[in-house]
Formats: C-alpha cells, structure tokens, sequence
C-alpha cells in the first residue's frame, strides 16, 4: 500500500450489522419441515432463513440473503406443485 497524500480526502461512518440468521427449522431436500419426532410435517415448507438446519443447509450451505430465498422457494414450490398433482 502506498500513502495517500493529494487531498480531498473524505470519511465515512460505517455501522456495520447481522441481517441473516444462523438457526432455522430442520427441512428435508424439499424443503418440508421436519417435525421434532423426525417426521415431515405434511403440506409445511420453509423457505429463506427460515430452513437454516437439516439437509438443505448441508447440501447448498451459506443460506442467507435473496438468493437462496428464491432458490429454496421455487424447490419448496415446484415439490408443493408435484405432491398436488401426485
């Protein structure tokens, strides 16, 4: 790193935050909630932060933010839309 010696020079404030949330319901690879017996709660999906425990953490990790929103509600959608159709 050089020193910075021509001005302006400008200053920021930084407040820095947690915007996600590090514990969550268990869900299977669906997404389905899992019950605290182990078994899937029929016709319950959770999606976002909200399934931050059980397969779907392990298989597509990190698990905060719009991304995995998106990614997790379209595999809870198009599981709530299979199981409808059977």
């Amino acid at each position: 790193m050089l020193p910075v010696r021509t001005a302006p020079f400008y200053a920021v404030a930084l407040n820095p935050v947690a915007i996600g949330s590090l514990v969550g319901l268990v869900v299977t690879e669906n997404c389905e909630v899992i019950n605290n017996s182990g078994d899937v709660v029929e016709n319950l999906y959770a999606v976002g932060e909200m399934c931050q425990g059980g397969n779907i953490a392990t298989i597509y990790g990190g698990l905060s933010g719009v991304g995995t929103a998106i990614h997790t509600g379209r595999i809870a959608g198009e599981h709530a839309k299979d199981a409808i159709r059977g």
